[in-house]
């Protein structure tokens, strides 16, 4: 006896399957769409792998070029003085070969609080991601000599189209030190559009009193950029 059974189409299985996948050693992960049909000519073809261009995304360092500095409260200044004065900090060419350009306040020992300044705009690149990250960091410390008080860096950065509204959401940090460190200051995103222009200000306060020898804050313009979340 022999026992025969209608032959059944196999049901259909479908599997989705949302999963990061990294493009290269440095791509960012994103969401990709996978399906495969069970059932289909070969068990498991997959039907597709899709990436849309614009759903990639990555962190882009944008640098900030010594010659793009202004006088922070005369922006129309070709360029910013070699000597720091006044409430102007100073951009030092130091000679080719050895150091990169730096941003200086001048010796300020023995003179009390003082804060000195430099300014420049900054154009959103037009493949950022709205209401995603913006980060400026400043490598900074002393040159040769702490303050004996202290030494900070503070940021300001207005939309100029909401001029009145200062979007730095970090306090100022202390650079009195001879150990150069990264000082990161997040840009609230909310309402920045790619391609618009952002007005930023970087102060640097010294409170000495007593020191001897020369005191000066430093900023090192080969670390200073702007850190963005744009499509890739």
């Amino acid at each position: 006896m022999s026992l025969t059974f209608p032959r059944t189409r196999p049901r259909p299985l479908v599997i989705r399957l949302i999963c990061p996948v990294a493009l290269s050693s440095t791509s960012q992960p994103v969401a990709v769409a996978l399906e495969a049909k069970a059932g289909a000519a070969t068990t498991g073809l997959v039907r597709s792998l899709i990436v849309p261009h614009s759903a990639v995304v990555t962190s882009r360092r944008i640098p900030v070029a010594a010659r793009d500095l202004r006088v922070w409260d005369a922006p129309s200044t070709v360029a910013v003085a070699a000597t720091a004065a006044n409430d102007d900090l100073a951009v030092v060419y130091n000679t080719l070969g050895t150091l990169p350009a730096t941003i200086e306040t001048g010796d300020l020992k023995n003179a009390g609080a003082t804060t000195r300044k430099v300014g420049w705009e900054f154009v959103v690149p037009d493949n950022y991601v709205p209401g995603q990250s913006l980060v400026l960091r400043i490598p900074a410390g002393m040159k040769t000599t702490v303050a004996s008080t202290a030494a900070t860096v503070d940021v300001n950065a207005y939309r100029k189209a909401a001029p009145t509204v200062d979007i730095c959401a970090t306090d100022a940090q202390s650079i009195n030190s001879l150990t150069e460190a990264n000082k990161d200051f997040v840009l609230t995103p909310t309402n920045v559009v790619p391609g618009e222009v952002i007005d930023v200000v970087i102060s640097v306060t010294v409170n000495d009193t007593g020191t001897g020898t020369a005191v000066i804050g430093r900023i090192n313009t080969a670390g200073l950029e702007v850190q963005a979340t744009c499509k890739a």
